[in-house]
């Protein structure tokens, strides 16, 4: 096999993977929709302790009538769900910056094949990913990457609103038993909102910092 051949099984096959990946970060971008309103949803008392009672009966067995909001349990279980929003927003950002990356890739890789064939510059074979995408794409595509942010970032917010806003008054709406637990828990939700956060600004700088991404819109 020549070099040229052995270049574009090479693509062929990477040009598959890249699909995958894509679909992949969308299915990631859903999945993090999801776990940010069930992190707003699970907010309210009345709405966790019925679902968690509801799993112990049914799954257990067990009765759960120890689990009561003011409880350390009960507060890590809101930490665990804020957890499970920073780690989506982390996967997101990393199949972002990786589908980036692996079509900007596939670009060079054209160049390469079209060098190698050949082609002149006014033939548009192997420019799909590069050349051709992006001369001729919509400019109304270029929204699309600031309402993926937009919407991601409206949720965070409401949703660490809720959230810490439930931290504050319980801390100092509860007896003194219970306030040291309360301040840890506000204390881990914090740096958990922080982590998250800074996840959030890695895939927007992602987003619009590596450029030349067709396939990241």
């Amino acid at each position: 096999m020549d070099k040229n051949a052995s270049i574009l099984d090479h693509y062929n096959t990477t040009a598959e993977l890249n699909w995958n990946l894509w679909e992949a970060r969308n299915r990631s971008f859903l999945l993090l929709i999801v776990a940010i309103s069930l992190a707003g949803v699970l907010a309210n008392d009345d709405v966790l302790l019925g679902v968690v009672k509801s799993l112990c009966d049914q799954v257990t067995k067990v009765k759960c009538e120890q689990l009561a909001p003011g409880g350390t349990s009960y507060m890590m279980m809101h930490s665990v769900i804020l957890v499970l929003v920073c780690y989506y927003m982390l996967t997101l950002y990393h199949r972002t910056a990786s589908v980036i990356m692996s079509y900007k890739y596939m670009a060079e890789l054209e160049k390469e094949l079209r060098y190698g064939m050949g082609f002149a510059s006014g033939e548009v074979a192997f420019t799909r990913e590069g050349e051709y995408y992006s001369g001729h794409r919509p400019r109304s595509f270029a929204v699309i990457k600031w309402l993926y942010a937009i919407i991601i970032g409206v949720l965070l917010c409401l949703c660490y609103f809720i959230r810490f806003n439930k931290d504050f008054t319980s801390a100092h709406g509860v007896a003194f038993a219970w306030s040291h637990a309360h301040t840890m828990m506000l204390l881990v939700d914090i740096i958990i909102g922080i982590l998250t956060l800074l996840a959030f600004a890695f895939y927007v700088r992602a987003s619009f910092n590596l450029g030349g991404a067709a396939k990241a819109e």
